[in-house]
């Protein structure tokens, strides 16, 4: 465990993404990065291939923030304190869900959430995604052009990432749970241009669930550009010069 870095994010992943979408930006970052990432597995995929997975939004979120008060725990006694969350796409929503449960309930506020591509609550499309057939959510992967092609041609793989698929759409579903809900720090929310999937007005969605402010960021690219902009995505983190294509602050 790196202890040097005086800021944790704690980051989430996409819809049927593991922890280890974020291992390239560990790698880059080394071990005296501006920024400590830590990865967070949802149970029953990746290195918690092993346990059940959770499919109730609240159960889930308690369960991912006992896991961060954890890590938290052990980085106090190094005299880290400074943390925040990041999570892209549907990881977003669920990172915000997550801090919103430390907040209210454990009493443990982010210095700030960063969300990237990630449609808000109110604006959601609780379409039941979920019930969709293992087919169509194999064709609508390839729609997205995020997924290895081989991975989708593999049997074993592709029934696996399906599964885990269905899962997040599960999860997404409740998403409207958090309706009503706010959170007592900024949030900093990145847009792609080129984003098919998130509207342009997305970010002022974010208003209602924010006491603080709220700043949008612009950067090239589509829905999954994010992966490739570890530069911007640290400016954000460390609350420094951006390098995206935009930066704004959102009206009350």
């Amino acid at each position: 465990m790196s202890t040097c870095n005086p800021r944790i994010a704690y980051a989430f992943p996409h819809a049927g993404g593991t922890a280890t979408i974020y291992r390239r930006w560990i790698d880059q970052l080394g071990h005296d990065g501006p920024v400590t990432l830590f990865p967070m597995e949802l149970p029953g995929r990746g290195s918690l291939i092993r346990q059940e997975p959770i499919h109730d939004l609240n159960r889930l979120v308690e369960n991912l923030g006992r896991k961060i008060i954890d890590d938290l725990n052990i980085r106090r006694r190094y005299g880290v304190e400074d943390w925040i969350i990041f999570g892209h796409s549907f990881g977003g929503v669920l990172g915000y869900a997550t801090a919103q449960f430390l907040s209210t309930r454990c009493g443990l506020t982010p210095k700030f959430v960063v969300l990237s591509a990630s449609i808000a609550p109110n604006i959601q499309d609780y379409d039941g995604r979920h019930l969709e057939s293992d087919q169509d959510i194999i064709a609508r992967l390839r729609r997205d052009n995020a997924t290895a092609p081989a991975l989708l041609d593999h049997p074993a793989m592709c029934s696996r990432l399906v599964t885990q698929i269905r899962s997040d759409y599960l999860i997404r579903n409740q998403y409207k749970k958090l309706l009503g809900t706010t959170l007592n720090c900024p949030i900093k929310y990145i847009r792609a241009l080129d984003d098919p999937h998130v509207p342009a007005d997305c970010a002022n969605a974010w208003r209602a669930f924010t006491t603080k402010s709220l700043e949008e960021i612009t950067i090239s690219g589509d829905h999954f550009a994010i992966y490739e902009n570890l530069a911007c995505v640290l400016d954000v983190m460390c609350g420094g010069a951006t390098r995206a294509r935009g930066r704004h602050l959102v009206g009350a």
